[in-house]
């Protein structure tokens, strides 16, 4: 073997060695039902119909006794319906201190909704080793969200219960590699101050949370365009 591979090689190897020995359980389970817009209609298959209903997703995030570098892939199973996701490629998100990892986007079965009830998460890492760890999803609140004719005026109300972040895009329709997320900045008033800020930024997007319903809502992803205010 050669020599320089060998030297990379063996501390590598002892770091995950050592660094596993610490994965003795998770600390926490953070779940988020996510709610993306546009979606597209199931009956005229217009993504920007008025009655659109916003895309379901599942986030799961877990902290470890860990390094949450060190994970491999992250299993969610529902016993009842025998359902599972398997998270082959793990997000990390935090600092080193406080991070978290696992996925925002897990995926409804086709045509249905999450079934509630007793998940359990599987978190494995790289050698090996696998701790679990049980979480709870309830029934939707009677708050449902809104389609997509109405999202705008549904999250303009001023209610408290409400908290708004902004999300700055890479991709020109709100997907894509995430350059900013948070509150707007004092000087971003239109779309061209945000892009000057971002320069290779194509879209923005307004992430609403709900205490209501401990629910995200992305709306729909603006296109940055400039002279426009997002507000």
């Amino acid at each position: 073997m050669n020599k320089k591979l060998f030297g990379i090689f063996i501390p590598l190897f002892l770091c995950l060695w050592g660094c596993s020995g610490k994965l003795e359980g998770l600390q926490s389970v953070q779940v988020y039902r996510i709610y993306v817009y546009p979606a597209v209609d199931i009956d005229s298959g217009d993504v920007y119909a008025e009655s659109a209903v916003p895309q379901q997703r599942l986030a799961v995030l877990v902290k470890s006794t860990s390094d949450t570098r060190y994970v491999s892939h992250i299993e969610v199973y529902h016993p009842q319906s025998k359902l599972n996701w398997k998270i082959t490629a793990p997000v990390v998100a935090g600092n080193d201190a406080d991070s978290v990892v696992g996925s925002y986007s897990l995926k409804p079965p086709y045509f249905s909704d999450f079934p509630t009830g007793t998940y359990l998460i599987n978190y494995t890492d790289f050698a090996g080793n696998t701790v679990s760890k049980n979480f709870t999803l309830t029934e939707h609140s009677d708050v449902f969200p809104p389609v997509y004719g109405s999202v705008f005026d549904y999250f303009k109300t001023g209610s408290p219960d409400f908290s708004y972040n902004l999300v700055v895009f890479e991709g020109k329709t709100g997907q894509g590699k995430i350059l900013y997320y948070g509150k707007p900045q004092k000087e971003w008033t239109t779309l061209t101050s945000v892009q000057k800020a971002y320069p290779e930024a194509l879209s923005v997007r307004i992430s609403a949370y709900s205490k209501l319903d401990s629910s995200y809502y992305l709306l729909p992803p603006t296109s940055l365009d400039g002279g426009n205010d997002y507000e």
